[in-house]
C-alpha cells in the first residue's frame, strides 16, 4: 500500500471545489487500504523563513557549521521535506488566486524546497531532484477557462509542476475545475468531470 500525503491549500472548506474532489480520490484510496497523511495549510503553523531558518540555510549553502539555534530551525524544515519525501503519492487541493496560488501553499513550498534535502546543486549538470518514486496529482480550482489564449494566464498549474519538478517529482498529474463562476449548473458539471477523473486515476493506482 503507498502512503498518501495530501496538502490542502484553500481556505473555503465545504465549499471549495478543489476539495470536494480531493476528498472523492482520498475516500477512494483509503478505501483500497492506502495510508493518508494530511497536512490543512490553514490549520498548521508554518515557521517564518527568517532568522535563524534564514541563516541555517546560507551556511549549509556555504558548506559551514550552523549554531544550534540554526541547526534547530534547519531541523524543522528537514523534517517537513522528510514528510514529503516519504509518500509515494503528493496530492495537492488548490484554488487559483491571481492566476496562481494561495501564499499559504507558497510558504510551504519555500519551506521544502532546500538545498541538501529536496534538491541537489552539482557543478556539471547543475540542479537536480532529490525527491524521487513520488508521484503527484494537483487538483486545481478555477473561476475561468484558462485554455485558448487564457493559457498564458495560467501560473497555477504551470507553476506548482515546475517547483515539483525541481524537486524530483515529475509524474504529475493536473485534473482542473474550470468555470467555477459560470453558473452552478457549470460548476457542477466541471466537478462531476473531475471526480470522474480521480477515481479513474485511485482505480489504476
Amino acid at each position: 500500500m503507498a502512503k498518501v500525503f495530501y496538502v490542502e491549500a484553500s481556505p473555503r472548506k465545504a465549499r471549495s471545489a478543489s476539495i470536494e474532489v480531493a476528498r472523492v480520490l482520498l475516500d477512494a484510496l483509503a478505501a483500497k487500504g492506502h495510508e493518508i497523511d494530511t497536512l490543512d495549510l490553514w490549520a498548521a503553523p508554518l515557521p517564518e523563513f527568517d532568522g535563524a531558518l534564514l541563516e541555517a540555510k546560507y551556511a549549509v549553502m556555504s558548506a559551514q557549521n550552523p549554531t544550534p539555534d540554526q541547526q534547530a530551525a534547519w531541523d524543522g524544515v528537514a523534517a517537513m521535506v522528510e514528510r514529503l519525501k516519504s509518500a509515494q503519492l503528493l496530492v495537492v487541493a488548490t484554488p487559483m488566486w491571481n492566476f496562481s496560488i494561495p501564499y499559504k501553499l507558497k510558504h510551504w513550498i519555500d519551506l521544502v524546497t532546500q538545498p541538501g534535502l529536496s534538491f541537489g546543486v552539482d557543478p556539471a549538470k547543475g540542479y537536480y531532484g532529490l525527491i524521487t518514486g513520488t508521484r503527484a496529482v494537483g487538483i486545481y480550482a478555477r473561476g475561468g477557462d484558462y485554455s485558448g489564449d487564457a493559457a498564458a494566464y495560467d501560473q497555477q498549474t504551470r507553476y506548482l509542476a515546475s517547483v515539483l519538478a525541481f524537486m524530483g517529482i515529475t509524474d504529475h498529474t493536473a485534473v482542473t475545475i474550470d468555470r467555477g463562476l459560470s453558473g452552478p449548473d457549470v460548476d457542477r458539471a466541471a466537478r462531476d468531470a473531475a471526480k470522474a477523473q480521480v477515481l479513474d486515476f485511485a482505480a489504476a493506482l
